[in-house]
This record gives structure tokens, sequence and C-alpha cells, in this order.
């Protein structure tokens, strides 16, 4: 598994290549795993996600809680949003098993894990 970012803030853990079209992805925020019911993406939709994702953070004024981390069907048992304050993202959880949290990380930690998780993406096979 390829780790990128740190658990305790935002961590993609990538496997090494994909495996009947899905792509096993362990995703971690504020110490929550998002993840924890279906970890297996299709990696061209999971990207054009994430895409998406890092364009809206990068463009648009956050000033009110957006939704976040909706990447598919992977990240379904997880409502997720994002409120960006000058450098800060704030980020509020709510897992479907019950478990909550809330983390405020650097905006260009944020936007680089999504840059290096997108690159990495780029380069997975059959992607």
């Amino acid at each position: 598994m390829l780790v990128i970012g740190q658990r305790d803030k935002i961590s993609f853990e990538l496997a090494d290549r994909p495996q009947g079209g899905l792509l096993q992805v362990e995703i971690w925020c504020a110490g929550l795993h998002i993840t924890y019911f279906d970890n297996n993406a299709h990696v061209p939709s999971f990207r054009h996600s994430m895409k998406h994702e890092l364009e809206l953070l990068k463009t648009e004024p956050l000033k009110n809680k957006q939704p976040f981390l909706r990447l598919g069907p992977t990240t379904d048992d997880a409502s997720c949003s994002v409120k960006v304050k000058g450098s800060a993202a704030h980020i509020e959880i709510q897992l479907a098993n019950g478990k909550t949290g809330s983390r405020i990380i650097p905006l260009e930690y944020l936007l680089s894990t999504y840059a290096k998780v997108i690159a990495q993406l780029e380069g997975t096979a059959s992607a």
C-alpha cells in the first residue's frame, strides 16, 4: 500500500494495483476510517471525483460548509463537509456507524494531498 497523507489529518492508502477493475483505497480523515465499509474504487470514476473536488477546493471560496469526500460509492457511508477560512480547511465528519469527528488542517496540505493521490491514480495500471 502506498500511503499519501497522515491519518490524523487526511490520508489515502492505495493498493499497488487494481484487481478485477477495482483499486483498494483506504481513506482516513481526522483519525476516522472513512472507507470502513467499502474500500474498493473504480479508478476512472474515483479519479474524476477527486479531480472535481480538488478544482472546487482551489477555485471556489468555500465560506459555507460544502459537501466533502464525495468520491463515489466508496465514500457513501460518510457524510463530510468542509469550510475554508483563510488558509485552513475545517472538516466535519459523520459516519454511518455513528462515529463523528472534526479537524482543522492547512488548506495547502489538503490540496497537496489530493494532487498527489490524483497523480498516483493517473499512473495506475488499467485506469
